[in-house]
């Protein structure tokens, strides 16, 4: 699902910033220090965690017919995407990570219900929540350092909401009664 989502709004930024197809990719940041790349954006993963609020949800699924099902709960993460420039000239870059921006401003969610027909929105996802990450000096230089390359124009954001889960649920007995027990003993 991360990989599907990424590919997603790959191509989204790609036919907002109006550039080819090589010039929009995904992966490792790193490999922008050897320059051997188009030039263009690079979509990069950066970070994965679950989401807080949603861990505390039920295992039993009932059907329409009463009958129970274990199952997990979902896992919802959040991922955090960085957007890197590096286009033949430091105003192009410029002009591509204003756009983005103003993409992602005027866009800040994605959905089945608002997917392009030429860009369909991949089965399963549910809905991708896109918020900027402000990172100081500190933080940039810490990040581009494990990324291990030289700054370039860019833009960090947390994709909220990947819904990961297995699809296997076991069959559970009907709850018909409760019994509860004290374990003190009557005299």
């Amino acid at each position: 699902m991360i990989g599907d989502a990424i590919a997603y709004i790959r191509r989204e930024v790609r036919d907002y910033l109006g550039v080819t197809d090589t010039e929009v990719s995904s992966g490792h940041l790193h490999d922008l220090s050897g320059r051997d790349l188009n030039p263009g954006v690079r979509v990069a993963l950066v970070n994965v965690g679950a989401e807080p609020t949603l861990r505390n949800t039920s295992h039993v699924k009932r059907s329409l017919s009463g009958q129970s099902q274990y199952l997990e709960p979902p896992v919802f993460v959040n991922c955090h995407l960085m957007f890197a420039f590096d286009f033949s000239s430091y105003q192009s870059n410029l002009i591509r990570l204003s756009d983005t921006i103003e993409f992602f401003q005027q866009k800040p969610f994605f959905e089945p219900e608002n997917a392009r027909a030429e860009n369909p929105f991949p089965a399963g996802l549910g809905r991708l929540v896109f918020d900027m990450c402000s990172m100081d000096f500190e933080q940039l230089n810490h990040l581009w350092g494990i990324l291990g390359g030289a700054y370039i124009p860019s833009v960090l954001y947390k994709v909220r909401l990947i819904r990961l889960q297995a699809g296997t649920a076991i069959d559970g007995p009907e709850v018909t009664s409760i019994q509860v027990s004290t374990g003190f003993k009557a005299q």
